[in-house]
């Protein structure tokens, strides 16, 4: 019997290329390191130690006992715990467009695609917000593709909107709930603490963060 062996290209992307390429894990953030696990490369720094910004964490370059030097893509996994200051601000007052009490209606009758008017005349507001909503017929228990289209039309002015001081807390915190939602998730906040500033304009709170994650980030190594 033959066997027959079909050897297929593989194609390498830039992707793959990238992930053999010679790399250091460098310090993102200055930090306490809490934490270090390698998976490639020669680890430089130890629990306890305090790096800086661009400071080798893993090295891609290793040298032996007899002068032979290997190129790693360097990985690893390296904690810290270090600080980070984020500024949230909001005004006492602002611009907004606020609905000035007159409304309108439009009603449509909806015959499959057709949107036949049921009024005379459109709204002459220069500025507004409109709600749609529709109520279809039925026959038998089934819904059927004619219905009522009804469109309301609120008129809005731009107006000057205060805050107190109470409306613009509420807010400041909703930012810093949503902040730490989406940008803190992957970190443990070790501790928080908020300085607030005031102003005739504006109030803000300047939030500094304790946090513990990971610090290392792969930079390239360009030989000569």
């Amino acid at each position: 019997n033959r066997v027959v062996v079909e050897v297929t290209e593989i194609v390498e992307t830039p992707e793959m290329l990238r992930d053999r390429q010679p790399c250091n894990v460098v310090a993102e953030k200055s930090a306490q390191i809490t934490y270090t696990s390698v998976y490639d490369g020669q680890l430089m720094r130890i629990v306890g130690d305090y790096v800086m910004v661009g400071d080798i964490l893993i090295s891609g370059v290793i040298e032996d006992g007899a002068g032979h030097v290997t190129k790693h893509h360097a990985m690893g996994e390296i904690l810290g715990i270090y600080e980070e200051t984020v500024t949230f601000s909001e005004n006492y007052k602002s611009e907004q467009y606020l609905p000035t009490g007159n409304t309108s209606d439009e009603r449509y009758l909806r015959l499959f695609n057709l949107k036949i008017p049921m009024f005379i005349g459109k709204n002459d507001y220069t500025t507004y917000t409109s709600e749609v909503s529709e109520d279809k017929f039925e026959f038998l228990g089934k819904e059927l593709p004619i219905g009522i289209e009804n469109e309301e039309y609120t008129e809005t002015e731009l107006s000057i909107k205060e805050y107190t001081d109470s409306e613009l807390e509420e807010k400041i915190m909703e930012k810093i709930y949503l902040y730490e939602k989406n940008f803190l998730s992957e970190q443990k906040v070790i501790n928080r603490e908020i300085e607030q500033e005031k102003n005739n304009e504006t109030l803000t709170y300047n939030v500094t963060y304790t946090l513990e994650g990971d610090i290392g980030v792969q930079k390239e190594i360009f030989f000569k």
